[in-house]
C-alpha cells in the first residue's frame, strides 16, 4: 500500500510536512490554498477551490478550472490578467521533448487538432487540424496532413492551406502537386493566385530571384544573369 494511517480518528492534515489528527474528513493545508474550500473525505473531495475564484484552481464534476469557478471542460483556464502561458518540459536538455502533445484517443479517429473562439463565442473562427489518411486503403501506411482552416464572415469554415506530409503546400486547393500549388485565379478583381508589388530590385542579382520594378518583370538565371520579361501589353 502506497500510504497506510493507522489510528483513531484516521486523518491526514499536510501543513509543512506535519501529519497531525484533525476533524472530520480529509484536510489538506497548503500555504495559498483555502482549505476551507476542501470537502471532507466522505465526499471523496467533490470540489476544491483556491484563494479566490478568479486567481484558484476549482475542481467541480470531474472539470479543472483554473481563474474560473464554472469549468465546462476537463481542464478550462481562464486569464484575464496576460496573454501569456507557459508549457515547459521536464527537461530542458532534451530537444525533441513535446512541450504538449495533443492525441485523439479514438480507435477510428482521423484527425485531432485546436480550435480557436474569440469574443467569448461557441463558434468556431479557425482550426488546425492534423488529418490520418491511408494512401491505397493500406492500414498500415499511415499518412497524413496539416490543415489550416478559417471561418469567412458568418458563413462555413473554410480550408485555406494545407501541408502534405511529403512536403507539397496547398493554398486554396485540397490537393497539392508541387512545393507550393496555388488555387487558380478568377476573373474577378484581387482573386490573381499571386501578386509582385513594384519594388527596387537587388543591386547584385541572386540566382533564383523573380522582381519587378513596376515597369518590368524580372528572373535570375542560375548563372547570376537577370532576365527581363517581354512587357508587350
Amino acid at each position: 500500500m502506497k500510504l497506510d494511517i493507522v489510528g483513531s480518528p484516521q486523518h491526514l492534515k499536510v501543513s509543512g510536512g506535519l501529519l497531525t489528527p484533525v476533524q472530520t474528513g480529509l484536510c489538506l493545508s497548503i500555504p495559498g490554498i483555502n482549505t476551507s474550500a476542501i470537502n471532507p473525505l466522505t465526499t471523496i473531495a467533490e470540489s476544491w477551490i483556491g484563494p479566490s475564484s478568479t486567481t484558484g484552481i476549482y475542481f467541480k464534476a470531474g472539470n479543472v478550472g483554473i481563474g474560473t469557478t464554472a469549468p465546462g471542460a476537463r481542464l478550462e483556464v481562464v486569464n484575464l490578467h496576460s496573454t501569456a502561458y507557459v508549457i515547459s518540459t521536464a527537461d530542458g536538455s532534451v530537444p525533441d521533448t513535446s512541450g504538449l502533445w495533443i492525441n485523439n484517443n479514438n480507435v477510428d479517429a482521423q484527425s485531432t487538432g485546436i480550435q480557436f473562439r474569440v469574443d467569448n463565442s461557441y463558434v468556431s473562427a479557425g482550426d488546425i487540424n492534423y488529418i490520418k489518411t491511408r494512401p491505397g486503403g493500406v492500414e498500415s501506411a499511415v499518412d497524413g496532413a496539416f490543415t489550416f482552416r478559417l471561418r469567412a464572415g458568418n458563413t462555413n469554415v473554410y480550408e485555406r492551406m494545407r501541408i502534405q506530409s511529403d512536403g507539397n503546400v496547398g493554398i486554396g486547393t485540397t490537393s497539392p502537386t508541387a512545393y507550393l500549388h496555388l488555387k487558380a485565379g478568377t476573373a474577378t478583381a484581387n482573386t490573381a493566385p499571386i501578386k509582385i508589388n513594384a519594388g527596387v530590385v537587388n543591386t547584385t542579382p541572386v540566382s533564383g530571384c523573380i522582381e519587378s520594378d513596376g515597369t518590368h518583370l524580372y528572373w535570375v538565371d542560375s548563372g547570376g544573369t537577370r532576365r527581363q520579361l517581354d512587357n508587350s501589353a
